[in-house]
C-alpha cells in the first residue's frame, strides 16, 4: 500500500551534495537544507530521506500532522536520495552559482520536492530549502533539537471557509481562476499572517548565510553562491 519509492537520477552532469544548516537567534531558530553541484563523491553515500538524527521527530510531526503511522514513516525514510552529505562543492568561481530559494507548503517537510532540488543542483544551482518552524510538519535542527507542527497553525487551517478558499485553488480551471482564488486565499487575515512570517524567515535565512552567520559554518558554498541572482 506504500511503497519505498525510487527517486530519478538527476539529469544534470554534476552530482549533488547536501548540508543542512541552522541560523536564525533564540526568538526563531531556522533551518535549511542546500543541495549544491559537487565536485567529487568518490567514497560518499548517498543520504537517506531522513537522517538518522531527524528521524524521531519527523515520526512524531507526520503522524500529528498528516496521520501517518510508524510504518508509512519508516518507509518514507527508506528511500535513497541522489545527495551526497558532506561533499565538496563543484571548483567555481566566487558568485558563480545562482541561488534557489525553496519554500515548502503549509504542513510540509524541508525534504518535501527533494528531486526537484536535486535536479536543480546538477545543473548547477545552490538550493537553499528552509523550513518554516510551526508550520511544518516537523523538522530537525542540526544541534539534535526539533520541532512539529504548532497548535495555532492548525486551528488557523481548520477555521471554516479557508478550505473552501483552498479547494478554490486547487479546483481553478484557468489561470485567471486560479489566480483570483489564490488572492482570495492569501487575502485571508490568518494566512496573511503566517505568509508575512514565511517572508520575514526566508530574508533572515538568505541573510545569514551570505553573512556567514549560521551553524556550522559553510564558507565554501557562500564563496561560489551569487546572492544577487536568487530565484
Amino acid at each position: 500500500f506504500f511503497p519505498v519509492p525510487r527517486f530519478a537520477r538527476p539529469t544534470g552532469r554534476h552530482p549533488v551534495g547536501v548540508r543542512d544548516i541552522q541560523c536564525g537567534d533564540n526568538s526563531r531558530k531556522l533551518m535549511a537544507r542546500i543541495w549544491y553541484p559537487a565536485g567529487s563523491v568518490a567514497g560518499l553515500e548517498r543520504r537517506a530521506y531522513f537522517a538518522t538524527n531527524e528521524y524521531p521527530v519527523m515520526e512524531a510531526g507526520l503522524m500529528q500532522a498528516l496521520g501517518y503511522n510508524r510504518s508509512m514513516v519508516r518507509r518514507l525514510a527508506a528511500i535513497q536520495t541522489w545527495s551526497h552529505e558532506g561533499a565538496a562543492p563543484l571548483e567555481a568561481g566566487e558568485g558563480e552559482l545562482p541561488v534557489v530559494l525553496f519554500s515548502h507548503g503549509f504542513g510540509c517537510l524541508v525534504t518535501s520536492n527533494t528531486q526537484l532540488c536535486e535536479e536543480l543542483a546538477s545543473h548547477g544551482y545552490l538550493v537553499v530549502s528552509l523550513a518554516h518552524p510551526g508550520s511544518t510538519a516537523a523538522l530537525g535542527y542540526p544541534d539534535g533539537s526539533g520541532a512539529v507542527l504548532a497548535e495555532d497553525c492548525l486551528r488557523t487551517i481548520a477555521r471554516p471557509g479557508l478550505l473552501d478558499l483552498a479547494m478554490g485553488v486547487l479546483g481553478a480551471g484557468s489561470p485567471e481562476e486560479r489566480k483570483r482564488a489564490t488572492l482570495g486565499w492569501s487575502s485571508d487575515a490568518g494566512m496573511k499572517a503566517l505568509s508575512d512570517t514565511w517572508v520575514s524567515d526566508s530574508r533572515r535565512c538568505l541573510d545569514d548565510l551570505s553573512a556567514g552567520a549560521c551553524e556550522p559554518p559553510c564558507e565554501d558554498l557562500v564563496a561560489v553562491a551569487n546572492f544577487s541572482r536568487v530565484g
